[in-house]
């Protein structure tokens, strides 16, 4: 695959001035981890059944089980941070702008070659803003087209590989990029690689605390794939080895755990809407006198 083209810029305040595009250090990197991929992918050649990758995507050797360390990204400030990215994404959400990511959405499910959708993802997703200070900023855009993005790489192109490897750019671009792409509807998609290619136990207890670190809230589809992988173990757990019911034992307790906060969050916005409904009209009490009474006795 052909090296993206460096846009060659001089003076010091080239790169505060740009108002758009990646710098000439992220083009490349981003050009070698593209040639990277494609090393190997040619190397492990077509995915086979069993197979494993070497190391996962959260940082341990496939298996490594044992006292996992998930990357921290801030803790609770790292939810916080989160918050408030995505509250200001949120004020962008129109009509037009879902429009866009339909139509990218749907531009990105038509294309059938790696290499092409890479060099496509380059332009519309991996592609943020520069500030004044030189920090890349992700639209609103990002989120959706970024797991969209994986959900192709899995399903359509069948290369999990791949999917990991874009993630793993996702992640470890930027924090902002992590913050505000890294959500739910990605970590499921990677989720589900990790599941459906490799039945990587390990890599599903490693993302789960990585996710719960790092302050990414579930959604349904994490419960679902989740819940998949316990009733797929708890069907022949001799099958993934000495550790796996304790594994299961704590992704139980983590979908028992989602299930209350949902339960929280409906009990909350149920509240909230009754405290929004109008009172009603106070009316005049109703007074009978004797005269009324006699009326209906003889």
């Amino acid at each position: 695959m052909p090296d993206v083209p460096i846009r060659q810029r001089k003076g010091v305040h080239s790169r505060i001035r740009r108002a758009e595009g990646q710098t000439p250090a992220e083009a490349q990197t981003f050009n070698t981890i593209l040639s990277e991929i494609f090393s190997d992918l040619e190397r492990s050649g077509p995915l086979r059944a069993g197979s494993s990758a070497s190391s996962n995507v959260f940082g341990l050797k496939s298996n490594q089980s044992s006292n996992y360390q998930p990357k921290i990204w801030g803790g609770d400030r790292a939810a916080l941070r989160r918050q408030g990215l995505m509250e200001r994404h949120t004020k962008d959400t129109d009509e037009t702008l879902l429009d866009e990511i339909d139509r990218l959405k749907e531009d990105m499910s038509h294309i059938d070659s790696d290499s092409v959708l890479l060099t496509w993802s380059k332009l519309h997703v991996f592609n943020p803003t520069i500030d004044a200070y030189g920090d890349p900023q992700f639209p609103s855009t990002y989120q959706p087209l970024l797991a969209h993005l994986l959900h192709v790489v899995r399903i359509n192109l069948n290369r999990p590989h791949l999917a990991l490897a874009l993630f793993h750019y996702a992640q470890s671009h930027s924090p902002e990029s992590y913050l505000t792409g890294c959500l739910a509807p990605a970590y499921n998609e990677i989720l589900h690689v990790r599941w459906e290619s490799f039945r990587d136990l390990a890599g599903i207890d490693q993302g789960v605390q990585e996710m719960d670190v790092n302050g990414v809230r579930w959604d349904i589809g994490t419960r679902q794939v989740v819940s998949r992988v316990v009733n797929d173990v708890l069907a022949s757990p001799q099958a993934y080895g000495v550790g796996a019911l304790d594994v299961v034992n704590r992704l139980e307790k983590r979908i028992e755990q989602d299930l209350d906060e949902q339960k929280d969050v409906y009990q909350l916005m149920r509240g909230s809407s009754k405290a929004r409904l109008p009172l009603p009209v106070a009316q005049a009490p109703i007074t009978v006198t004797t005269a009324d009474i006699s009326q209906f006795v003889p």
